[in-house]
């Protein structure tokens, strides 16, 4: 099952925990659009324990002698399996949280180049396995290795970590093990940010200025209070359209994101909806409680359309429409 993804291109890293060190978002992406650009022990995505995970993730390293640590799998605060480079980056190594080294794939290295490398690990201290694959190449295939360091046999954390200065990642992804879509490896895949082109059907939030309501939250990272549409009413609905794809491809999984805030006092909630511009709006999730502070809220990974309850394509995604209800 596919449970995240990011690729950065909302400008922001609000579903990751910063560690330390230092990242700043770069518009540097492996496809265009963004990155995140990382020193030091930075950014972890946490998502819950499983025995398995398959991630995925772009990496570009800044400098020709490369060394140490750029990604683990870890259980809480306990490092499980790390990849590293050693021999100034003419292999990777694969270590798990003691410090024993499981296995070594050489590569021919190239700075300043992407790549996307694969990693699935299964944790056990006896019969555990890591595959290691790099554009779609099998690097490394190790079996009834010690896969913990933890008395778990579980992980549910993804860290992205450099040693050496400025290293890029993009279009990261974490799957695990369960389900019937997205239970392994998804291959090289890309993370794509669509902005609302045109309104929905339901226009029943007041613009800040104009009569163009996905003018006014087309702004990747938001603007503010400088263009917005808003509502006090509950069951204002505010819906919108997305633009017509200019590349082919199978989706994988879809989220949806609202960035709001209230301006007065009192309990204010909405929910992000989806509908097809005829039948009611179904929300996605729970509602959320508003602040006065602009908060960017992000419904769970979708593999499948709500409304027909079959994988995404991309004609679904340009059919429906996308927006808020205020709840509460």
């Amino acid at each position: 099952m596919l449970r995240f993804f990011d690729g950065f291109e909302s400008q922001t890293a609000t579903e990751w925990t910063n560690q330390s060190g230092i990242w700043s978002l770069v518009a540097a992406g492996r496809l265009g659009g963004n990155a995140v650009d990382v020193s030091g022990n930075c950014l972890s995505k946490t998502v819950d324990s499983q025995p398995s995970w398959f991630v995925g993730f772009g990496f570009k390293p800044p400098r020709p002698d490369m060394s140490g640590v750029f990604a683990g799998l870890m259980d809480g605060g306990t490092m499980q399996v790390q990849l590293e480079f050693g021999n100034v980056g003419t292999n990777i190594i694969v270590r798990n949280g003691g410090g024993t080294v499981l296995g070594t794939a050489v590569i021919n290295f190239e700075q300043g180049v992407w790549h996307f490398y694969e990693l699935n690990v299964v944790f056990s201290a006896t019969a555990g396995s890591v595959i290691l694959k790099r554009d779609g190449a099998t690097l490394l295939t190790l079996t009834n290795v010690n896969t913990i360091h933890s008395a778990n046999a579980t992980a549910d954390t993804l860290w992205l970590t450099s040693n050496n200065g400025q290293c890029l990642y993009d279009d990261v992804y974490m799957c695990d093990a369960t389900g019937t879509r997205n239970n392994t490896f998804l291959g090289d895949c890309r993370v794509t940010l669509w902005v609302p082109t045109q309104d929905g059907v339901h226009k029943d939030f007041i613009p800040s200025t104009g009569t163009s309501h996905y003018a006014m939250v087309d702004d990747v990272p938001s603007d503010g209070d400088a263009t917005y549409v808003s509502s006090g009413t509950v069951g204002a609905i505010d819906t919108y359209r997305t633009p017509t794809a200019t590349f082919a491809g199978t989706v994988k999984g879809l989220k949806v994101g609202v960035t709001a805030r209230k301006d007065d006092a009192g309990n204010r909630s909405v929910g992000i909806v989806i509908g097809d511009g005829v039948d009611p709006v179904t929300q996605l999730g729970a509602n959320f409680a508003l602040t006065t502070v602009y908060t960017r809220q992000v419904t769970a990974v979708m593999e499948t359309n709500p409304l027909t309850g079959n994988p995404w394509t991309l004609a679904d995604i340009q059919a429906d429409e996308f927006g808020l209800e205020v709840t509460v």
